[in-house]
C-alpha cells in the first residue's frame, strides 16, 4: 500500500471583499515610509515627542477667593442684630495623589467673628477692596402692619349722638394728618426703637444703630446697596380683604384714593431714609417687599407698598421695587408703567402739595407773628394809638398771616 504523500497546504486566496489588518501586508505593495515600518511599531518612544515631566499640582494651586454661601442674599446683610458677611472662603487643595479639590470654610459663621469690628479695623485700601462690586442688604423686619394699630379718638360729652359722630370723623381725620406730617419728618412716637415698631425700648438696637456702628467709611464706599422689607412674620390678610394686583392693565382691587394709614412702621422707615442720606457714591439701588404667600392671589397690599413712599426722600432716585414671595429665592420686579408704582408716584404728589401748603401756612404764621411783635414793641414807644391801628389792621387782613378776628 503507497504511503500518502503529503500533499502541499492549500494556498489561500484572499476574499475580494476582506480587508488586510495592515496596509502594508498588502502583497505588491510600495515600500511604506521609513517611519511607519511594523519593526519600528514596537517602539512606540519613537513615533512621538518625549512626554512632559509630570508637574505636581501643588505648584499651579489657585489662590483662596471669596463667594456667597446664599446667593439669593447680599454681599454684606445689615439687620438689628449686626452685620453678617455672606461668604465663604474657597480654598484649593491637593490630595496624597496629587489631585485637586476645593474645600469651602464658612470663617464668617463663627461665634467669635464681628464684621463691624473687622471692617473699621481695616485701612482705607482694604475697606474700598471689600466693598467694590459688593451688594449691601439692610433687612428691615416688620411685626405688625400700620392699620391694626388702633387709635381711639375721645368724645367730647354733654353733646348729642350726631355732634359725638361729628367729632369722632374730625378727631380721626386730624390724627391721620398729624401722623403724615410727624412720619413724613421721621419723629413719630415709637419711630426708631426697634425693628419691632411697637415697642419703646430704648435699648434695643435697629438697623439704623448698625448702619451708624460701621461708620462713615462704610457709607462712602457702597455701591450698590438693597433694602428688604420683610413682611412674612405678619398674617397675610383674608381672603375678604382686597389687595393689590400687578401687571400693566391690571385695575386696583381696593379704591386707589382711600387714605393710607401712617404709623410707626412709616415713621422708622422714614428715619431709615435719613440715615441713608450719607450714602452718596451709589450706583443703584432697589428695594424689595418679601411677604408671605397671600390667599388672596395677590402678592401684596396697598398698605404694604406704602411703606416705599418715605424712598421718595433720598438722595438717590434711580431705584428699583420688587417684590418676594417667601418660598421663593427669585424676585419680580415692579415696573414704572405698573399700576403699584402709578399710585405711589400719585400719593407722593400729594404729600408733596401737602408739604407746600403747609410751609406756606407756617411762613404766613411766622411773618404774622413777627408783624405783630413789630407792632406791640411800636406801641411801647408812640403809644396806644400805635396798638389799636395794628388791631384794625390785622382784623381787615391788610396784614400777611393769621390775625385777631
Amino acid at each position: 500500500m503507497d504511503s500518502p504523500v503529503a500533499s502541499a497546504p492549500p494556498k489561500l486566496v484572499p476574499l475580494a471583499f476582506a480587508k488586510p489588518l495592515m496596509w502594508y501586508n498588502r502583497p505588491n505593495s510600495s515600500t511604506p515610509a521609513p517611519h511607519l515600518e511594523p519593526q519600528q511599531m514596537s517602539n512606540p518612544s519613537k513615533l512621538c515627542a518625549a512626554a512632559p515631566a509630570f508637574v505636581p499640582r501643588s505648584h499651579q494651586t489657585v489662590a483662596p477667593y471669596y463667594k456667597r454661601a446664599d446667593s439669593s442674599r447680599g454681599d454684606i446683610i445689615i439687620t438689628n442684630k449686626g452685620a453678617i458677611r455672606n461668604a465663604v472662603q474657597i480654598v484649593d487643595r491637593l490630595r496624597p495623589n496629587g489631585t485637586s479639590y476645593f474645600d469651602y470654610l464658612a470663617i464668617f459663621e463663627a461665634s467669635d467673628y464681628d464684621f463691624v469690628t473687622e471692617f473699621k479695623g481695616m485701612r482705607t485700601d482694604e475697606n474700598i477692596k471689600l466693598l467694590k462690586d459688593k451688594e449691601v442688604e439692610v433687612v428691615v423686619m416688620l411685626k405688625a402692619n400700620d392699620d391694626e394699630e388702633k387709635v381711639e379718638p375721645k368724645k367730647k360729652k354733654n353733646k348729642s349722638k350726631k355732634d359725638n359722630e361729628r367729632g369722632s370723623s374730625m378727631a380721626a381725620a386730624h390724627i391721620n394728618s398729624e401722623a403724615i406730617e410727624k412720619e413724613v419728618q421721621g419723629t413719630a412716637e415709637g419711630g426708631g426703637h426697634s425693628d419691632n415698631f411697637g415697642t419703646a425700648n430704648a435699648k434695643i438696637t435697629t438697623v439704623i444703630d448698625t448702619i451708624n456702628a460701621l461708620g462713615p467709611e462704610f457709607a462712602k464706599y457702597t455701591t450698590s446697596l438693597w433694602i428688604t422689607l420683610d413682611f412674612t412674620n405678619i398674617t397675610p390678610p383674608s381672603g375678604s380683604v382686597p389687595a393689590i394686583p400687578t401687571g400693566p392693565r391690571a385695575t386696583a382691587g381696593v379704591n386707589p384714593n382711600q387714605p393710607i394709614k401712617f404709623g410707626s412702621n412709616f415713621a422708622f422707615i422714614t428715619e431709615l431714609v435719613a440715615a441713608l442720606q450719607v450714602f452718596t457714591e451709589l450706583k443703584q439701588m432697589r428695594i424689595n417687599l418679601r411677604v408671605r404667600v397671600s390667599p388672596t392671589g395677590f402678592p401684596f397690599t396697598l398698605q404694604q407698598l406704602a411703606l416705599v413712599l418715605p424712598f421718595y426722600d433720598l438722595g438717590f432716585v434711580d431705584w428699583t421695587v420688587s417684590y418676594q414671595d417667601e418660598k421663593f429665592t427669585a424676585t419680580v420686579p415692579i415696573r414704572d408703567n405698573e399700576f403699584p408704582m402709578k399710585w405711589l408716584d400719585q400719593k407722593r404728589k400729594k404729600i408733596i402739595l401737602t408739604r407746600e401748603k403747609k410751609g406756606i401756612t407756617r411762613q404766613r404764621e411766622r411773618n404774622g407773628n413777627a408783624s405783630r411783635a413789630a407792632f406791640i414793641e411800636q406801641s411801647r414807644t408812640h403809644g396806644m394809638f400805635a396798638l389799636s391801628d395794628f388791631v384794625k389792621k390785622s382784623r381787615l387782613g391788610l396784614f400777611e398771616g393769621v390775625g385777631y378776628g
